[in-house]
């Protein structure tokens, strides 16, 4: 019994410890400049927000395909990631000061939409089609520009497309989430 719960704690405490690392790269990486010059996502809160939830569906579909002795592990590592990303978002909204009231009910919205767009990611990334997966980016990351470029579009699927499988050829023991020298670095650069 107490082996079992040291192992609990132990794999909590680490899933949190990797989280920690791996959320703090990809917001780094979606803060990345080229996504604002070249694809043109508008740097705005929208823009960055599409931009985050873009890398953290990256790393929660790697996650989510784990298989065998380190399913677990994966499970957890995603579910506290999406645990830093509602708690970054809740602090972002009460930093823009907006009121108690407004905050609960903008939330619930924030947080419908975030599930929403990693559920239609994950759609566009099974169907295997290039179009719908540049359908999705078209209407959540540049849904305030309709008029977007069809070279655009297709630069961001195939950005997204080649990290998702670059990620996905790798075991999850290779990813290494926590190495500053990791396969993980070098998908988000």
């Amino acid at each position: 019994m107490l082996a079992f719960l040291k192992e609990f704690f132990f794999l909590d405490s680490t899933a949190q410890g990797i989280a920690d690392k791996t959320y703090r790269r990809i917001v780094e990486q979606a803060r990345h400049p080229s996504f604002y010059r070249d694809f043109e996502v508008l740097d705005s809160v929208r823009g960055r927000f599409e931009m985050m939830t873009l890398h953290l569906f990256i790393i929660l579909h790697r996650l989510k395909n784990e298989q065998g002795k380190a399913k677990n592990k994966a499970e957890r590592i995603s579910q506290k990631l999406c645990d830093l990303m509602v708690a970054d978002m809740d602090h972002s909204l009460r930093d823009l000061k907006i009121t108690e009231s407004t905050v609960s009910k903008s939330f619930k919205k924030v947080i419908e939409g975030f599930y929403g767009r990693l559920s239609a990611y994950d759609r566009a990334i099974k169907n295997d089609d290039p179009r719908d997966l540049r359908e999705v980016i078209h209407r959540n990351v540049f849904s305030e520009e309709p008029e977007i470029s069809l070279d655009i579009l297709d630069g961001l699927s195939e950005y997204v497309r080649d990290v998702v499988s670059f990620i996905q050829s790798k075991p999850i023991d290779d990813l290494n989430f926590e190495d500053e020298g990791s396969v993980a670095n070098d998908v988000a650069n």
